[in-house]
């Protein structure tokens, strides 16, 4: 027997460290699990980077243990954490339906044999395999061996069927959990839960009445925290501002985690908003914002602060700052969709009835096709969208209406502004009243109705005023009718003027409608059309209407192009031509070989608007940059052969349409150094001056008394500046080449001037 004991004492001690080896790795998977678990969640309810890196861990480790020790005790364990480790990594649904088949399969005594069947159906329902799932749960439901995970079965269903916006059937499962299950775990979960279901059905009191009953409840301090929040919500959607704003602050005081303060925050700004607490709550907003910036809340924060203007101060132009805003800060934030209508309808309202507005059209209108793209994009709702963008066509003839009926308000005002002055400026008349002392002027003969454009004020009517009116001195009466008339001329003007300024106004309103606006909204319904909805028949019908009504536009050109299965290409033929005239000159210092391909393609299209500025320019590379004569000269022979070329006379100056100019130096370089012979004098003077100074630096550098001598003789002495044509080799080519359309070099070198 001893001769054994060492052996056996060995196969402890192996048996030991084994188990010793895989009890430390699932040990580290479960914890890894747990410090996943209790990571924050994104805002769309998935795990973050971090949490999925944890899970990855936890699953290599449980993978070990199912290879390296799968007749272990822990391999149920360790299959049912990696399952439960794939489900919340998020995408990985596949592999978490495997591990749980698996565990149900092999290990049918597990205890987490129930729990397996929950998460299979959780993952058939993250599969978009929902009704398939939910029969799953509610046959579990059915089975007594599953009775301990009924709790968990009843909170799950009651979320699908609330994310399904089924709140009934929601209703009916929460309920459930609470009157039934009241010493489960997922007790204090479902009755929070369905306060808060209440609440999103909009049934503020009942919310209210719920989430006071569960304070009252035997539930954690973190729950009531959070129901209290909800109390606090509800007084505010039931208008009850003052008592939200109360409860909001006490909360606030007694919130002892930092990541709620901003919700509660925005709560107390929302009440200062509708307690008419605008600047306070202005104020409260932009903190959140400040300090939360990129976030959830900073989006919700400008979405309710846009409210404010929207709804209470009614600055709509401000209300579209802020709700412009709410993508920027979330484009996922539930209120997106809500911020882009609201500021679409807010455009609106400027547009109709806020004719002094700041916000120009082009950004009012801009909100609308917000609004339309969203409906498109975001919603998938193409329908929705042309809806929008009709919109945007037909307010064009609401512009129109609107101009001539201002236009109709200044014809008349116009008729009535003649008889006015002379009334008023005619001595003849002043005269009559002042000489007529038995004219009676009522107080009120004067009045005028400016909205209406009544004007009766005559003689006539002045001497048919009641027998009965009080009498008045007859020059304080003069004096007075050409005070009070003057004063309604006063008012007419200021209505003519207004009046004048609106049809301006509308008019360029109208102009943009017509030639922006319009096309814009029908290309982008042709789009639809031909990509969405696969009716080509519209499409093309859509493009020949802005092929008749607009032929020149960008948009009509781009529906052609989209049509034709081309590369889109907006702005105008003019811009688009100019646009490839850069690009083509763009390349001509770094490679001009690139410039001379794509310039050769412009000088091959007669009817392009830079053809024969593209034939000069190519005759000027070949001869100027490239030396080449030969090359240069089919190019320029074809703008001699033109009639009418605007760049004949340029190319006669280099180019007769035989030779090529033979002095040995161009007439511009002749003309500079006859200028530099007329003041040969001077600037010998100069020369011999600069040559002084040279000499004398470098024979006397350490001398510094006769360095200053002499750069005092080289500053005296420089006084005549060399001609300008010195500094320019040919002026010609820099006045038809360096502008904003041409900006070809000078050549830096003497070309060859034989043929």
């Amino acid at each position: 027997m001893k001769k054994y004991f060492p052996l056996l004492l060995i196969f402890a001690i192996f048996s030991c460290t084994n188990f010793n080896a895989y009890y430390n790795t699932f040990y580290n998977a479960k914890k890894l699990y747990k410090e996943a678990s209790e990571m924050p969640r994104r805002d769309d309810g998935r795990a973050n980077s971090n949490a999925i890196g944890k899970y990855n861990q936890v699953i290599k480790k449980c993978g070990i243990i199912l290879t390296d020790y799968k007749d272990s005790k822990y391999a149920d364990d360790a299959l049912m954490l990696m399952g439960k480790a794939f489900y919340y990594k998020g995408r990985g649904y596949v592999q978490a339906i495997e591990k749980f088949e698996e565990l149900i399969k092999f290990y049918p005594e597990s205890e987490f044999y129930e729990e397996a069947h929950l998460f299979l159906a959780k993952s058939h329902y993250q599969m978009n395999k929902k009704t398939q799932a939910i029969e799953e749960l509610k046959e579990l439901l059915q089975k007594k061996e599953f009775k301990e995970i009924h709790p968990q079965i009843l909170l799950t269903l009651a979320q699908y069927y609330k994310d399904d916006e089924n709140y009934l059937q929601a209703e009916y499962y929460l309920n459930n959990i609470v009157n039934k299950f009241p010493k489960s775990d997922e007790f204090e979960q479902a009755f929070f839960n369905l306060g808060k279901l209440y609440w999103e059905e909009e049934k503020y009191q009942r919310s209210r009445d719920t989430f006071t009953e569960l304070i009252n409840s035997k539930v954690s301090k973190r729950t009531k925290l959070d129901a209290r929040y909800y109390l606090a919500l509800n007084q505010l959607e039931l208008k009850n501002y003052d008592q939200a704003l109360q409860e909001s602050r006490e909360l606030l005081k007694d919130e002892v985690d930092p990541a709620n303060f901003p919700k509660i925050e925005l709560l107390i700004a929302r009440s200062l908003a509708n307690l008419k607490k605008t600047e306070k709550a202005a104020e409260l907003f932009q903190k959140i914002i400040d300090e939360n910036k990129r976030s959830k809340v900073a989006a919700q924060a400008y979405f309710y602060w846009g409210e404010m203007h929207f709804q209470i101060t009614h600055d709509y132009e401000a209300a579209i700052e802020k709700y412009n805003q709410v993508q920027n800060q979330d484009r996922n934030s539930e209120f997106v969709e809500k911020a882009v209508s609201k500021s679409s309808v807010a455009s609106q309202i400027i547009q109709y009835y806020h004719p002094d507005r700041t916000l120009d059209i082009e950004t009012l209108v801009d909100q609308q096709f917000k609004l339309a793209e969203f409906y498109l994009q975001n919603l998938q709702q193409p329908d929705s969208a042309l809806v929008v963008y009709n919109d945007i066509i037909q307010r064009k003839e609401l512009i129109g209406a609107e101009l001539d009926s201002l236009q109709a308000q200044l014809d008349s005002l116009h008729l009535a502004h003649p008889f006015l002055t002379e009334t008023i400026s005619s001595d003849s008349t002043l005269t009559t009243v002042v000489a007529d002392s038995s004219v009676i002027l009522p107080e009120d003969s004067t009045e005028v109705y400016i909205d209406t454009l009544s004007f009766t004020l005559t003689q006539d009517s002045l001497n048919s005023l009641p027998a009965d009116s009080v009498k008045i001195d007859s020059t304080t009466a003069a004096s007075d009718s050409v005070a009070r008339k003057n004063a309604v001329i006063d008012s007419l003007q200021t209505k003519f003027t207004e009046l004048q300024n609106q049809i301006s106004q509308k008019q360029k309103e109208y102009k943009i409608y017509q030639d922006i606006c319009i096309p814009h909204a029908n290309f982008l319904k042709v789009w639809i059309y031909d990509k969405v909805k696969h009716d080509s028949t519209t499409a093309d019908s859509l493009t020949r209407y802005l092929e008749q009504n607009y032929p020149e536009n960008k948009y009509t050109r781009a529906c052609r192009q989209l049509l034709n299965n081309q590369k889109i290409e907006f702005g105008t033929e003019e811009e688009q031509q100019l646009n490839e005239y850069h690009q083509a000159m763009q390349h001509l210092e770094e490679n001009y070989s690139k410039t001379i391909e794509l310039l050769e393609n412009i000088a091959s299209d007669s009817t392009h608007r830079f053809y024969q500025k593209a034939l000069y320019a190519l005759g000027h590379i070949q001869y100027f940059i490239r030396e080449d004569t030969l090359a240069a000269k089919p190019y320029w022979k074809q703008i001699l052969a033109m009639e009418d070329s605007e760049w004949k006379d340029e190319v006669q100056k280099f180019f007769d349409g035989k030779k090529f100019i033979k002095e040995d130096r161009l007439q511009a370089i002749k003309e500079a150094m006859a200028a530099e012979q007329a003041a040969s004098d001077s600037a010998k003077v100069m020369l011999d001056s600069t040559k002084t100074v040279v000499d004398s630096m470098n024979a006397t550098a350490k001398n510094l008394s006769a360095l200053q001598d002499s750069t005092k003789l080289y500053s005296d002495s420089v006084k005549i500046q060399k001609p300008d044509s010195i500094n320019t080799l040919n002026p010609a080519i820099a006045d038809t080449l360096g502008n904003s359309e041409n900006n070809l070099p000078l050549p830096t070198t003497k070309p060859n001037q034989n043929e």
